[in-house]
């Protein structure tokens, strides 16, 4: 019996990747919120330091679309074919996904919950399919 859990985890995490994705692309003074100050005033006040953070959110959206992109390579092809070692590493993504929407909470960000609602969903996926895997 094939696992059918895999288009919801695979959707998740394609989610996932488009959303690191626009971290990567959208210009750092976009998505940075500063308290009192413009990103255009911080990075006049101190451009290197605006300069690692912008050259990190690049690195990090590009990682976070790299991850999520491998996590739904995984879900489309050996957890559809049921493979128990594939069920066991996409358990990682609702880790990390929940992690960082942990993170994200604590620091009063509001985009926390898009990452914890993709860490609910691939897990759904997982627990939906864990009767379907099989030991290769």
């Amino acid at each position: 019996m094939p696992v059918r859990s895999w288009g919801l985890i695979a959707a998740a995490t394609a989610a996932g990747a488009l959303s690191a994705l626009w971290v990567a692309i959208v210009p750092t003074g976009d998505q940075t919120f500063l308290v009192g100050r413009s990103w255009s005033e911080f990075a006049g006040i101190d451009p290197e330091v605006a300069s690692i953070v912008d050259r990190l959110l690049v690195v990090l959206g590009l990682l976070g679309a790299g991850f999520a992109s491998l996590a739904c390579l995984v879900a489309i092809d050996p957890y559809r074919r049921a493979h128990r070692w594939a069920w066991k590493v996409l358990w990682l993504i609702p880790v990390v996904y929940l992690a960082v929407a942990t993170r994200m909470l604590l620091d009063g960000y509001p985009i926390a919950y898009w990452y914890l609602s993709l860490a609910v969903l691939v897990a759904v996926g997982l627990l939906l399919g864990r009767s379907s895997v099989r030991v290769p």
